[in-house]
């Protein structure tokens, strides 16, 4: 049974998706023009510390999509596995760079996310129940 919640769960996450793609293709552009490409996360005072920055943006994007794989193949379910693997990007991204514009729409999108999923959840739980009793 679909609900409109679960629709609205598989929009938020196609329209993160779309953010996060653009967000990377933006980056690629940066890079290959010679700009610095993680100065959105925290601006870089010499060239060690341009690699850390670079470094933990990569450890946050690895451990995204570890954790997103690991998720679908236990849960099966790729828009929950999405939800949780967004929201771990996002905790381990703040745990890096606080709380910046970037690692705000990140929390925004994760909250939202798993929010729009498990309040569908429910919606379709309370519509089963309601049907069984019917």
């Amino acid at each position: 049974m679909q609900t409109d919640t679960y629709k609205l769960n598989r929009i938020i996450t196609i329209l993160i998706i779309i953010g996060y793609a653009i967000t990377n293709v933006l980056m690629q552009i940066d890079f290959f023009g010679g700009n610095p490409i993680f100065n959105k996360y925290r601006l870089a005072l010499d060239t060690d510390d341009a690699i850390k920055i670079g470094q933990q943006a990569y450890y946050a994007k690895t451990a995204f999509l570890l954790s997103l794989l690991i998720l679908q193949v236990i849960s099966g379910n790729f828009y929950r596995s999405f939800a949780w693997a967004f929201s771990i990007y996002c905790v381990i991204m703040l745990c890096f760079f606080g709380v910046v514009l970037p690692t705000i729409a990140y929390m925004f999108c994760a909250l939202i996310s798993l929010s729009s999923y498990y309040y569908g959840s429910y919606l379709k739980r309370k519509s089963v129940y309601v049907s069984e009793v019917a």
